[in-house]
């Protein structure tokens, strides 16, 4: 499946709740994060742009993304399948030669409004919302909320987060609550 996104890092999610139900948008779910993405000792993955994710949320998932293309959006072949348990599903990506490379938490409530998401993820580094589905309904999405088009992110948290320390000279480690 081919995944468009954009977030953007927005102070408050109240006025987008309130934008969201006006539209006509439906909570989903809301439920807690934790990520572990995945990596080869040569950071290969990371270098072609590539992502091996372990995801425990309502659910546990394993996801492979590929970029496609990254513009104004962030363009991904997306490939993700659940599985029923956290703990083993490392194990097994681990004795494949993967390490993990990254880890990150976030709080999450899922909207839906006419077969486009829209997510409100509450991290350690901010409040982004994000904006999955096709590209002229994100940009309609976007004015439509009140935010930017042009002042969209395309970058993954991973790179949000190494963007954040060193704007605070920190040195990245995981992104936890």
């Amino acid at each position: 499946m081919i995944e468009r996104e954009v977030k953007y890092l927005v102070d408050d999610f109240n006025p987008y709740r309130e934008r969201l139900s006006k539209l006509g948008a439906v909570l989903q779910s809301s439920f807690f994060e934790d990520n572990i993405v995945f990596d080869d000792e040569g950071e290969n993955l990371r270098r072609e742009e590539k992502l091996l994710r372990l995801r425990k949320s309502n659910t546990v998932t394993i996801t492979f993304k590929e970029p496609v293309d990254r513009t104004r959006f962030k363009i991904m072949e997306e490939h993700e399948i659940e599985v029923s348990d956290f703990e083993e599903a490392e194990r097994i990506i681990t004795s494949l030669g993967f390490r993990k490379a990254f880890r990150y938490q976030k709080r999450r409530e899922v909207f839906i409004s006419d077969g486009t998401h829209i997510l409100l993820d509450e991290t350690p580094i901010g409040n982004y919302i994000e904006i999955e589905g096709e590209e002229d309904r994100i940009l309609e999405l976007s004015e439509q909320l009140g935010l930017q088009p042009d002042r969209g992110i395309s970058k993954n948290y991973m790179e949000l987060y190494w963007e954040y320390c060193a704007q605070k000279g920190m040195k990245p480690t995981d992104m936890l609550f």
